[in-house]
């Protein structure tokens, strides 16, 4: 709503579906949430802490681990093998989701098994489940310059899409950027493949050779990879 000559925009609620497939998952928020990462995509719990229910809303949520205990907002597992990861010079895992929040276009790589009533024991298990995110709509302008890795003389950024909205990432390269690549971009396809897969897209149509549904837009909620051609690449994603 518009109050006088500024923008009110109030907390959102932000629900994204996810289809039945145990896969990985390139993702970032559309909103900033000043909650865990456990409120929002935990629904508020983890089976490591003094709850009782450990999927208080079925369809909802998934289960994020990284501790054999449970420790850190983590969902425990036997093996404690984490789940949830950033990007630099390589997957990072996460620290924690009980104190870590999350920021509008921030990129992170997770497995998503289903919602919470998956049983964390079989490998094979899996559903779909919808993800709730509240917090502040991101709006305006933002400007990305991230290197996140640098491999055999060549340069990336893990970026993330930061609205609510779908980009085109084909007009941006060419508009908004500097020293990125205009002819390819990256991204992960969770639905090729066992677990998914990477899929290389032409941005100057679209196309890919991997069979994949996936083309020049990013939706909401996606994350995806740019190679840079300089060691200081510059892309805006504007508000139009």
């Amino acid at each position: 709503r518009l109050v006088g000559s500024e923008m009110c925009i109030r907390d959102s609620t932000i629900e994204r579906i996810i289809p039945p497939k145990r896969a990985y998952r390139f993702i970032s928020s559309s909103v900033n949430t000043t909650t865990s990462i456990k409120e929002n995509w935990q629904e508020g719990v983890n089976n490591g802490d003094t709850s009782t229910n450990f999927n208080p809303n079925p369809g909802y949520g998934t289960h994020i681990t990284g501790s054999p205990s449970g420790a850190n907002g983590f969902d425990a597992t036997l093996t404690g093998n984490a789940s949830m990861f950033y990007f630099n010079n390589g997957w990072q895992a996460i620290s924690n989701t009980n104190v870590n929040t999350l920021t509008a276009g921030e990129p992170y790589r997770l497995m998503i098994r289903g919602d919470r009533n998956v049983d964390l024991t079989n490998n094979t298990s899996s559903s779909s489940t919808t993800l709730i995110t509240e917090g502040s709509l991101f709006y305006g302008a933002t400007t990305y310059n991230p290197i996140t890795a640098t491999t055999g003389g060549k340069h990336f950024s893990f970026i993330g899409n930061p609205f609510q909205s779908r980009i085109d990432i084909s007009i941006l390269t060419q508009a908004n950027s500097t020293n990125y690549s205009t002819n390819f971009y990256y991204a992960w396809d969770p639905m090729i493949n066992s677990r998914g897969g990477f899929v290389t897209i032409d941005l100057s149509d679209g196309s890919n050779v991997q069979s994949s549904s996936m083309n020049q837009i990013i939706e909401p909620g996606q994350a995806f990879f740019l190679e840079a051609l300089s060691a200081t690449p510059s892309i805006s994603i504007l508000e139009n």
